[in-house]
């Protein structure tokens, strides 16, 4: 008796929480001008830049990115110390508000290859797939460019 009391409402939680009933926030997300800084060489690290647009109500964040580029991908931001100077950090997620946008340029938030595996070739396009905070992803072509 217990049980058949206990089985509905276990059933409802399990379909309320399950990953395809709940909203997907790739989906939400709009993108625009995905770029690559590309060098004359191969440089070990460059940034990636992009402008989010979350179409959605909530807000959505992104968590990671993932790339064959490098052996290593990490979101960053840049900041003005008490010294005066810009240093870069690593940081968790990037928050886009829901309505709004967030840019991702040089001198704020940006994505950063780490130990880039070959040059870039300006025009080329490649692909890099971002993570977000539910777990959904977004896979997009960045165009190489110079600065």
């Amino acid at each position: 008796m217990f049980m058949r009391k206990l089985m509905p409402a276990l059933l409802a939680c399990l379909l309320l929480t399950s990953p395809p009933l709940m909203a997907d926030q790739a989906a939400s997300v709009e993108v625009e001008d995905p770029w690559l800084r590309a060098g004359p060489t191969v440089q070990r690290n460059l940034a990636g830049y992009l402008t989010l647009h979350n179409r959605s109500d909530e807000p959505v964040a992104v968590v990671g990115f993932e790339t064959d580029l490098a052996a290593s991908s990490e979101l960053h931001t840049m900041s003005i110390g008490e010294d005066g100077m810009m240093s870069m950090q690593r940081i968790l997620a990037i928050e886009i508000p829901p309505q709004g946008s967030h840019a991702l340029a040089p001198g704020g938030d940006h994505l950063m290859l780490v130990n880039l595996k070959n040059p870039l070739e300006p025009g080329a396009e490649y692909e890099i797939t971002l993570t977000f905070s539910d777990g959904s992803r977004k896979t997009l072509l960045f165009e190489a460019r110079r600065p």
